[in-house]
């Protein structure tokens, strides 16, 4: 939990949202330099309005009950210029029991997401899938499935071995170091999620 703050941890001021109490008393523990509030999101208090450069919402929207309000708190929460980062899982035809334990509402297409981001009041400059590479054997296993009957039922599944984890780990972050090195150059045309990067028009 928080790893991803270590992403932001040289800005001034960096605020973490999360409901869990226990989410939050790890924070506070373990990440001295981040204010830590128990809300959910949107949050209710106004302390944040017009008042951040950069939000991120990293696997968040498709929790969220109402994904318009969300958009539009964070449209009314960075400052001009601010930047939105935001990723979600892709395709809503790869629902799945994994997505039901996960508590995801819903996945997306770019195009949809796009839409609901600009219809915010958000310009859009990057937006890219990503995880490509991982998405053939996701197909495939979706598709089997389909076809058998799981008693687990999602794809979270650990191997057994500590090395078989630690061969995992090491095939998952060469991958996604060959994706980063392309998606600089082109959008990826498919993949297990999506990446967008949009600003708050001055």
């Amino acid at each position: 939990m928080g790893g991803n703050l270590d992403l932001v941890r040289d800005f001034r001021t960096v605020s973490a949202l999360d409901p869990s109490a226990i989410s939050n008393e790890f924070l506070r523990k373990s990440r001295s330099n981040v204010r830590v509030l128990n809300a959910s999101w949107p949050p209710e208090s106004d302390e944040f309005d017009t008042s951040s450069d950069l939000i991120l919402m990293l696997d968040v929207l498709e929790h969220l009950e109402d994904e318009t309000l969300s958009l539009e708190w964070v449209s009314r929460t960075l400052r001009e210029n601010g930047c939105l980062l935001l990723t979600v899982p892709a395709y809503q035809w790869l629902w799945s029991t994994h997505d039901v334990r996960l508590h995801h509402k819903r996945r997306y297409s770019k195009k949809v997401l796009l839409s609901r981001i600009e219809s915010a009041g958000l310009e859009v400059h990057f937006a890219s899938y990503f995880t490509t590479l991982f998405f053939p054997l996701a197909v495939m296993q979706r598709v089997a499935n389909k076809f058998k009957s799981s008693a687990n039922g999602t794809s979270l599944r650990q191997p057994c071995w500590p090395k078989h984890l630690q061969l995992a780990h090491r095939l998952v972050a060469f991958a996604l170091s060959v994706e980063r090195s392309l998606v600089r150059h082109i959008g990826l045309p498919f993949g297990l999620s999506i990446v967008v990067v949009a600003k708050k028009p001055s």
